[in-house]
């Protein structure tokens, strides 16, 4: 009798599950040769539509919108819907969360315990509502870049556009059409496209583009030598003083007073530095938290744009009064500063006053032999004082024959008469360094009639000349 445990079928080298396995091998396979075969077509596709043909210019301006819609516009079209959608959502949550919890837990009927989960929801759903209304911000700027790059774009009839001419016909002004443009060069959205230096013409095809029109190729530059630590701090404060003066004005009057005073304080810390280069690690906070979380807050002020939504108005207020958190923060920190450099000075001063109450008389340092050299470093001791410069300092009058003769002779005629009357000489002694210079009066009074003549003389000549 044949055994009923016996299979009726029997494979001698895999059973069902080995077919299968080998059946989902055969079809990955296929798959893969088929997925291929298609990226390769794309490429190919994409390649084509990368390099224009002279001979289909209108297909390859619809190649590129297509481009365009199926890559950034697309980009754009998400991330407005799921900005818009979840703001809302999260924005329409978090206002009842919070009505909630501004009702409190007795008329709601919860335990305080359950009542805590609402506020933390609130907090939760704030920021969230704020961080996808951003989204929903830079995914209009997208959709708006992209529909001025194919109004210019369609307006466009030949490889070679004349750019004023091609944004007044696309209805969009000059600059705008001028930033669109350089953007989607740069960005590589009008790919093989360049402009001119002077802006006037778009080249859809970089190869049509004059060599005279092509910009140079920049010199190689020679390695700088590194910066110190103290310029790098002065070229980073630099940069950050231009760019707060570049943020006033977009930001609201409020706000533009907030930089206004950061400005005046940044540059007063950076001054001092320049000054006491000794402090420089007392900034490093200042340099490496400070002024980074400044620029990051306004680059997120300046990315909501003009928009006059009731959250863009928020967060507007939000940081403009984190601007005056870190006014107060700068303020401080220049304050101690001072303060530091102040106690400084204050204990230089009175070593100084001790040093110099605790030296004899100058007399008696001189007689004691000792040199002007032994008296600074008495007076300066405990400073490290460092000699720039050494003179030979002696004892010389300035006084003169010629000099003391010109003294007598600004008396006057009558005055040197009335001296002569009384005696025909008269000697002359210096008071400083006693030297006696004698004179004859005669002489004098002659000289100084020689001299009157010789005056009148030439006021005569030159009334004749008048």
């Amino acid at each position: 009798m044949p055994d009923n445990k016996t299979p009726k079928y029997q494979y001698d080298h895999y059973d069902f599950g080995d077919m299968l396995d080998s059946a989902v091998e055969a079809g990955s396979k296929i798959g893969s040769s088929v997925l291929g075969s298609i990226a390769d077509a794309l490429a190919q596709a994409g390649d084509a539509m990368s390099r224009p043909q002279p001979d289909s210019f209108a297909a390859w301006k619809r190649r590129l919108e297509r481009m365009w819609k199926n890559g950034g516009q697309f980009v754009g079209v998400a991330l407005t819907a799921v900005g818009w959608t979840f703001t809302g959502c999260f924005g329409i949550a978090a206002l009842v969360l919070g009505i909630l919890t501004a009702v409190g837990a007795g008329p709601l009927g919860l335990s305080q315990q359950d009542f805590i989960a609402l506020p933390i929801l609130t907090a939760v759903f704030y920021p969230a509502t704020l961080g996808f209304l951003f989204m929903a911000v830079v995914g209009m700027k997208k959709l708006a870049y992209f529909s001025r790059l194919r109004k210019l774009l369609r307006a466009a009839n030949d490889w070679t556009c004349d750019l004023p001419a091609l944004a007044r016909k696309a209805q969009i002004k000059q600059e705008k059409a001028y930033e669109t443009v350089a953007k989607a060069v740069a960005n590589g959205d009008l790919p093989n496209a360049a402009i001119s230096d002077d802006y006037s013409t778009l080249y859809l095809d970089d190869s049509l583009m004059p060599t005279a029109a092509k910009p140079a190729a920049a010199p190689q530059a020679e390695p700088a030598e590194p910066l110190t630590d103290a310029e790098q701090f002065r070229r980073e404060g630099m940069d950050f003083l231009n760019y707060l003066k570049v943020c006033r004005g977009k930001l609201g009057t409020d706000a533009d007073e907030e930089l206004a005073a950061m400005q005046k304080t940044c540059a007063s810390i950076m001054g001092f530095v320049h000054n006491h280069p000794e402090q420089l690690n007392r900034v490093r906070r200042f340099r490496e938290y400070y002024l980074p979380t400044t620029r990051k807050l306004l680059d997120t002020a300046q990315g909501l744009g003009d928009t006059d939504s009731a959250n863009a108005a928020e967060i507007r207020r939000d940081i403009t009064g984190i601007l005056h958190t870190l006014n107060q923060a700068y303020e401080k920190l220049y304050d101690t500063l001072l303060q530091d450099v102040s106690m400084d000075v204050s204990t230089e001063i009175d070593t100084l006053e001790k040093n110099i109450a605790a030296m004899p008389s100058v007399t008696e340092m001189l007689r004691a032999g000792k040199t002007p050299k032994d008296m600074m470093e008495l007076a300066m001791a405990g400073f490290a004082p460092q000699v720039l410069d050494e003179r030979t300092v002696g004892y010389q009058c300035d006084c003169s024959e010629e000099r003391t003769k010109g003294m007598l002779l600004s008396l006057g005629r009558a005055e040197l008469v009335r001296m002569r009357d009384e005696a025909p000489h008269c000697e002359v002694v210096c008071h400083f360094c006693h030297s006696r210079y004698q004179y004859d009066l005669n002489d004098l009074i002659a000289e100084y009639d020689a001299q009157a003549a010789q005056r009148a003389a030439e006021e005569a000549a030159q009334n004749t000349n008048a």
